[in-house]
């Protein structure tokens, strides 16, 4: 998916539970429709732990706009049921390094759908790779 709020959020609500966060810190936790109904009814075990905190963290975060200050709690509250050093191994740190480059006509540069990779002019995405190693 392309970055930004508007693409991610539109991609995260097609899940059940979908989590989106950007690199600026923008980003929140979504619940389906039908999966927060089920979540809510009388259908979901009362004594399944997992669904209690499903239903604490749906009533904690805000799903419109996010919110820091949840997402800071939700993430202590995942730290008191692992490990640090298990909770760091998830995490894979990719280094990355943005910058501008002015072209004459960026017309010709054409990318896949989630701009991530140039499609077209042909063989100038080779060339970044090269660069990039």
């Amino acid at each position: 998916v392309k970055t930004g709020v508007r693409y991610l959020h539109h991609e995260a609500s097609k899940f059940d539970i979908g989590v989106y966060f950007e690199p600026n810190g923008h980003g929140t936790v979504l619940f389906g429709s039908a999966f927060s109904r089920w979540l809510d009814s009388e259908s979901s075990p009362p004594d399944c732990h997992t669904c209690k905190v499903l239903r604490g963290v749906k009533n904690l975060c805000n799903q419109l706009v996010g919110c820091a200050v949840a997402d800071m709690l939700m993430v202590l509250a995942v730290l008191t049921t692992t490990t640090l050093s298990s909770w760091s191994s998830m995490y894979n740190d990719v280094s990355t390094k943005m910058t501008k480059v002015r072209v004459k006509d960026k017309s010709v540069i054409v990318c896949n759908g989630n701009e991530t990779r140039v499609v077209e002019p042909r063989g100038m995405q080779e060339e970044l790779d090269g660069i990039m190693e």
